[in-house]
């Protein structure tokens, strides 16, 4: 195998992981553990940690080989290459540490089947917070507008706590 298709299964080798750990990381959230059980979820974690490891790892072995003279033109753009893919994976660790999980108590005031979102009211506090949440036909067809109280729990950004991805949303309690 020559050099160039060793790079391109690498790269493709990434690439695959990254997609499988997106994929059961969406079907967890929603603990959806039959397609993917919990154990290969609890393993997946590791591979953008491995991934970015990795990337760094060739990143090094490449800048040598440019320094010892070594590399050649397709080298040079092999390593632009992998430095857009380490960029790519930090920003990925930078947008998930500005996510927070946030848990209230809410009624539901708007449901938009089409956007697939929830509108919904902060009832404890001294001011009325409204939170647009992100939710899954599951979510919108279970719910209905009314003044019952549920407990959810959602993931939103730090910086707009007002928008978010509902996860869980249990009736508090029947009025």
């Amino acid at each position: 195998m020559n050099q160039c298709t060793k790079r391109i299964v690498g790269i493709l080798a990434g690439l695959i992981a990254w997609w499988f750990f997106l994929m059961q990381e969406e079907f967890a959230f929603y603990g959806i553990y039959s397609v993917v059980s919990y154990g290969v979820h609890e393993i997946s974690t590791m591979i953008p940690i491995i991934c970015l490891f990795v990337t760094f790892i060739w990143i090094f072995v490449m800048i040598r080989q440019l320094i010892q003279k070594k590399a050649n033109k397709i080298d040079k753009w092999f390593l632009a290459l992998l430095l857009v893919l380490l960029l790519v994976q930090i920003g990925y660790f930078r947008v998930q540490s500005q996510k927070i999980s946030v848990t209230m108590i809410v009624t539901v005031e708007n449901i938009n089947q089409q956007k697939q979102t929830i509108t919904v009211v902060n009832t404890e506090g001294d001011e009325e917070q409204r939170v647009v949440l992100n939710a899954p036909d599951f979510f919108t067809n279970m719910l209905e507008v009314s003044d019952r109280e549920y407990l959810a729990t959602y993931v939103c950004y730090k910086n707009n706590p007002y928008r978010g991805k509902l996860s869980t949303m249990i009736l508090f309690q029947e009025n």
